[in-house]
């Protein structure tokens, strides 16, 4: 009797099993969601690096938004042309190279090498991690660290640390991703446009007699600049110089009055 209680028992499980695995199996194929093959293609012509340098959270949404429209195939600025020519050819496009117009420098003129540091630091060899740790150990508070975290992220070694500490750029390896300006924690790597001629090599917006305390070549907001400019591309903003690319014609009459020759041509 028991016997038979459990085997109808047992029956009865595994009959309400095969019928509910029926209607998941049925429910499955009516609600799957039918998946692009030229998306998958798309993740394998990326270099799922993951880097965000696209301005998405990562290689898949980035297809995704080259899938539907919303994303360029030269989107992927760290793939450079061989990535865009990659998804060009997944979704049935030709794809040119990019024109060049933007090239990197540092707003600071003076590397960790020729600057008496606070203290001896032994930690981590970061800028973020100096910066964190104690605000830097340079007497400049906006100035280079020069511990390199430009030179590690980049993944086309088109950065290198001069024999002052400062980043050195090598163009031609340059993608413009942008990584390197990103990684920077005092924000001191920008893009410019390539024909700008001039840019000033410092970010210390302290006034110019505290500038002096720990730089002789930094910009002490002396407006002589934005006084003889002849196209006004230039002024002092919050104690700093500030080109206008739009405006500047490059007549070089900064770089010529600047007192610190803090203001560089390129």
């Amino acid at each position: 009797m028991e016997t038979t209680a459990i085997l109808v028992a047992t029956g009865v499980i595994g009959a309400l099993g095969a019928g509910l695995g029926a209607v998941l199996a049925f429910a499955g194929e009516k609600l799957k969601v039918e998946v692009d093959p030229r998306l998958e293609a798309l993740i394998e012509a990326l270099p799922n690096l993951n880097c965000g340098a696209c301005g998405f959270v990562g290689c898949a949404a980035a297809a995704e938004a080259m899938l539907e429209g919303k994303a360029s195939p030269h989107a992927c600025i760290v793939g450079g042309q061989e990535t865009a020519s990659a998804v060009g050819a997944v979704l049935g496009q030709a794809v040119e190279a990019p024109v060049v117009t933007t090239m990197p420098v540092v707003h600071c003129g003076k590397g960790r090498e020729r600057v008496t540091t606070r203290f001896d630091y032994s930690g981590v060899k970061s800028c973020r991690a100096v910066q964190a740790a104690a605000g830097g150990d340079i007497p400049c508070s906006y100035g280079c660290l020069g511990y390199g975290d430009c030179v590690r992220v980049c993944p086309f070694d088109a950065v290198l640390l001069g024999e002052d500490a400062l980043p050195v750029f090598d163009l031609e390896k340059c993608t413009r991703c942008g990584l390197c300006v990103k990684e920077c924690p005092r924000n001191l790597i920008e893009l410019i446009p390539l024909d700008a001629g001039i840019f000033v090599a410092c970010s210390n917006r302290d006034r110019g007699k505290d500038v002096r305390e720990v730089c002789d070549i930094g910009c002490i907001s002396c407006k002589l600049c934005e006084k003889n400019c002849p196209n006004s591309a230039i002024a002092v903003r919050d104690e700093l110089a500030v080109v206008d690319y739009d405006a500047c014609k490059v007549a070089l009459v900064c770089v010529e009055k600047c007192p610190t020759k803090c203001i560089k041509a390129l």
